[in-house]
């Protein structure tokens, strides 16, 4: 077993939405290999998607990174912080259940440190297209909402400014 660990989360296998599976797994429902707080049942011939997912708590587990709490672990914190194609920007995916688990405690703490460390992050509630920017402008903070494109076939959105 590799040092890393998922440990008993699954978080990811319900917020996220994974397309190579057949059919496409939908945002915000459980997946139907995934026994909550156990694992996938298809482990071994699981979707390339979540093969190659790691979300940032899982990342911290690295050896030479500063590690995250445990209480940080997407099931205990209800937030699942993964990074994108974009290395200046980061996607926290948020529990419905818990709208709100983005902004307290120490998941508060971390998602401030990383915009003023100039990263973009992108909070998601779900399906919607609406999204709220938690970004550094100038020496503060702020946050905004925008709204996103329609999910294509991949489920891959953008930002599509207003003109």
């Amino acid at each position: 077993m590799s040092a890393k660990s998922c440990g008993g989360c699954t978080m990811c296998c319900k917020l996220m939405g994974i397309s190579d599976l057949d059919p496409p797994k939908p945002v915000n429902q459980w997946c139907r290999h995934c026994k909550p707080g156990q694992g996938c049942t298809i482990y071994e011939s699981r979707p390339t998607t979540c093969r190659e997912f790691e979300c940032l708590w899982l990342l911290s587990q690295e050896p030479g990174r500063p590690q995250m709490d445990l209480a940080m672990r997407p099931d205990k914190s209800k937030v699942v912080i993964a990074p994108t194609t974009n290395p200046n920007v980061m996607a926290a995916f948020v529990d419905p259940a818990f709208p709100r688990a983005w902004d307290e405690g120490d998941m508060r703490k971390v998602l401030r440190r990383l915009a003023l460390q100039d990263v973009r992050i992108v909070i998601s509630h779900g399906i919607s297209r609406e999204k709220i920017v938690l970004e550094r402008q100038g020496h503060q903070l702020r946050t905004r909402k925008i709204t996103m494109s329609e999910p294509d076939e991949t489920g891959m959105q953008w930002y599509e400014p207003e003109e």
